[in-house]
């Protein structure tokens, strides 16, 4: 869903032109969004836990355990064509999961991530 979301702004902005298949099957999105939509949020703050197990089962939620979402879109040095109106400019919005027994909550619900939200902090 992320990834489809992402091609679609990638085409609305004219930064990639071929059809949604032709980027997803030569992923063509690669330059700008160069990592998953999410990781194990821990000790470290990219924790390295198992996604997988041996049996190639994911990992199944368990209560205390925490997880970012966070899909973003860099316009760095991998992304080569790009106007310079979009140049080096990276936009990542994130997310801290907590598992709980009555279901997942939201760490970071409070922090602005709504463009006008964006725009009006103040520091």
């Amino acid at each position: 869903m992320a990834l489809n979301t992402i091609i679609d702004g990638l085409k609305n902005l004219k930064i990639l032109t071929e059809s949604a298949d032709e980027i997803l099957e030569k992923k063509l999105y690669f330059p700008f969004y160069m990592h998953s939509t999410s990781h194990w949020l821990g000790l470290d703050v990219h924790d390295a836990g198992k996604y997988k197990d041996l049996n190639n089962n994911f990992t199944q939620f368990q209560e205390g355990m925490i997880l970012t979402i966070e899909p973003g879109v860099y316009f760095g040095d991998m992304a080569q064509k790009i106007t310079k109106k979009y140049k080096n400019i990276g936009i990542r919005i994130e997310d801290d999961i907590l598992i709980t027994k009555s279901g997942p909550k939201n760490l970071t619900e409070s922090i602005p991530k709504e463009i006008n939200e964006i725009e009006n902090i103040r520091f």
